[in-house]
């Protein structure tokens, strides 16, 4: 790890404001986000030294190209909306605009910065979201134990801080002599305490003892705009909340505020609270210990993947633009939804304009291509895929940007510019809505009527799929491997929650399993505690490793129901076959032939009931009637605790193993 200082700000009447900028050397093949943290200290003291180089090291290690500290003008003698927040917004831009430059300049490190996050301790924790006000604002937001209602009675109230003799108010006072205010100071707290032998950290401890910290820091009494929580809103970023349940500096329950506000917005946010904990709960603390755990993960919160904000806003696009449809990640009960497939779709062919939003591979070129006249526009956070030696959309417009914005923006747009209305709203466009509209309810019936059993009483997988999306609970996430059934388990399942469908998007080689467990601790962890169910073909599943995964899953007590979908081999090779020669289709080769066959099949269900010492739950079917019934039995075993995986034999039991009769 490595460390430069620069000079982010010059004033007129004191030094220059410096940020401290921590890396490390490694592949430059690429662009990378940036993680900005301000220190905390109330901001009265503290300085850009505060950070923890542990913290450092876990945001490197997750892929950000630089963590940058900086330091801020101190109050009183500056109020905090001119001192702290006016630096910190200007740290913010000079990180998204300078930055990049300097270091790729000085390290050869290659930074992108439209993709930079922000987090704090304390009143950092107020100034990371603060930053959300910035014209382009974090992409997400860590908040330690910070300040968002400033004007809540309890900061009126006198603090609860540590049994300390205050030096006296003379002493303390020297703090107003502070003209023009420092940039930097000693933190309020030694190795054993609450250290007042400076005169601004007594300064503090005693303004916090009588209840006027606040008033002295606002200075002017117009607390509005220095609250973070009158910049909620549903555009507002990701968020992650992490509090002391015992917080004598800022009650717990502004934090749980805070959150359901967000929550209530449709923000991406999540909120932890480490019980008994107080202000400052992580401070000496080591990997292990559940205040040091908290913090990592919101540090990992930060470097999360797609923005599940952005189908919501997929659909008041397509609501305004009558006649635009969406394919592959739609939300299933709109009109505009065209479903999911992996080789493509007849409306890429027939398009004129093509937006591709955060995708390696929209098409597959041999069996579907837009026309050559068409206009792609390529939207993502690499747009050239840096990593992806073979990539390619031939696109006329690229834009490195967050999806969420851009369709934000592009919808907004629309709504403001008169000439696009009145083009939308006219007739041409009310028939390609009715249009549209029937073909949705066309879609609906067929998919429908391929959810029915076969004459002969056996279910295939969109049958299976139906009856699973009965059987589970409503707020249950899929984990999805399915491969060549990935389309009939899209269409089947429906989903309309963003969030609720993980899928590798790559080769099926057992992503699945380990990916289903670290879900479902996840979402335990975050307090959502929601039913995590993983769809895997045959393939996939014996790739996944399945005797590590349950015994992981039972001995730590991880429940997951995972359905097996039982086809009698590994199907994935042959489709990759076709696509990129369709003319081999022609050729009359069996499966066994291309060593791809299963049959006979594992036990797959004994597999994992073995590994797991036999409280696994084993369970499987190939008959129409029970299928049902058999699910209904599987998700019990889940919800009581225990892993269970179904077996589901498709189009019937030939060549499949059928336990005991």
């Amino acid at each position: 790890m490595e460390l430069n200082t620069y000079t982010y700000k010059h004033l007129r009447d004191a030094d220059s404001i410096e940020a401290d900028v921590y890396f490390k050397h490694g592949d430059s093949s690429s662009t990378k986000p940036i993680a900005i943290y301000y220190h905390g200290g109330n901001f009265v003291v503290g300085n850009k030294g505060m950070i923890s180089p542990q913290y450092i090291k876990v945001l490197l290690d997750l892929g950000f190209g630089a963590v940058v500290s900086p330091n801020y003008r101190l109050s009183p003698t500056i109020s905090a909306y001119d001192g702290a927040i006016a630096d910190s917004k200007d740290a913010f831009s000079w990180v998204q605009n300078d930055l990049p430059v300097k270091l790729a300049n000085d390290a050869g490190i290659m930074l992108d910065g439209e993709r930079v996050v922000t987090w704090g301790h304390s009143a950092g924790g107020t100034l990371a979201l603060l930053m959300a006000s910035m014209p382009n604002p974090p992409k997400a937001i860590l908040d330690l134990f910070g300040l968002k209602y400033m004007e809540d009675e309890s900061f009126a109230k006198p603090a609860k801080i540590p049994p300390i003799e205050l030096p006296d108010v003379e002493f303390r006072n020297k703090i107003y002599e502070d003209k023009p205010p420092p940039t930097s100071a000693p933190p309020p707290f030694g190795p054993k305490g609450p250290d007042v032998s400076t005169y601004r950290a007594a300064w503090l401890m005693g303004k916090m003892k009588d209840g006027t910290f606040l008033r002295e820091v606002v200075s002017d009494g117009n607390y509005g705009r220095v609250e973070p929580a009158g910049l909620f809103s549903p555009s507002f970023p990701p968020t992650f909340f992490g509090h002391g349940g015992a917080d004598s500096a800022v009650d717990v329950k502004l934090a749980k505020r805070a959150h359901n506000a967000l929550k209530a917005d449709g923000v991406d946010t999540q909120l932890v609270v480490v019980e008994d904990a107080d202000h400052g709960f992580d401070i000496g603390k080591m990997p292990g210990d559940p205040e040091y755990e908290a913090v990592i993960s919101g540090l990992k919160f930060l470097r999360a993947g797609r923005d599940t904000r952005v189908p919501d806003e997929l659909v008041k696009l397509a609501t305004a633009v009558p006649g635009l449809r969406v394919f592959d990640a739609g939300v299933t009960n709109h009109v505009s939804w065209l479903g999911c497939g992996y080789a493509g779709d007849d409306n890429i062919r027939t398009a004129d304009v093509i937006l591709v939003l955060d995708c390696d591979v929209p098409w597959i070129p041999t069996r579907c291509k837009p026309r050559t006249d068409a206009c792609v526009i390529h939207v993502d956070v690499d747009p050239l895929k840096h990593n992806m030696p073979v990539f390619y959309i031939n696109a006329q417009h690229r834009y490195q940007a967050n999806a969420f914005v851009a369709v934000t923006q592009i919808k907004d747009y629309i709504a403001s510019n008169d000439e696009i209305q009145s083009v939308i709203t006219s007739p041409l466009y009310a028939m390609r809505l009715l249009g549209l509209q029937e073909t949705h309810a066309n879609r609906m019936i067929r998919i429908a009527d391929e959810a029915k059993p076969s004459p002969e009483g056996f279910f295939g997988a969109p049958n299976l799929m139906d009856q699973l999306r009965k059987a589970v609970p409503k707020n249950t996430i899929f984990v999805v491997e399915a491969i060549t059934n990935t389309q009939s388990v899209a269409e089947q399942l429906r989903l309309t929650t963003p969030g609720s469908w993980f899928n590798s998007g790559g080769g099926g080689l057992g992503w699945s399993g380990g990916a289903a467990l670290g879900v479902k601790m996840a979402s335990d962890f975050t307090g959502s505690r929601q039913f995590v169910c993983q769809v895997v073909g045959d393939g996939s599943y014996m790739f996944s490793f399945p005797a590590s995964v349950y015994w992981i899953a039972q001995r730590y007590k991880i429940p997951i129901l995972t359905i097996v979908l039982n086809n009698n081999g590994w199907n994935a090779p042959r489709n990759s076959l076709l696509y990129t020669r369709p003319e081999a289709s022609a050729l009359k080769v069996s499966r066994e032939e291309l060593n791809i066959s299963f049959s006979p099949t594992p036990d797959y269900a004994g597999i994992a009931a073995a590994a797991g010492r036999g409280e696994v739950g084993c369970f499987r079917s190939f008959k129409a009637d029970d299928l049902a019934e058999t699910l209904r039995k599987a998700v019990q075993c889940v919800l009581e605790g225990h892993s269970a995986v179904f077996e589901a034999q498709l189009d019937g039991p030939d060549g499949k193993h059928m336990g005991k009769q």
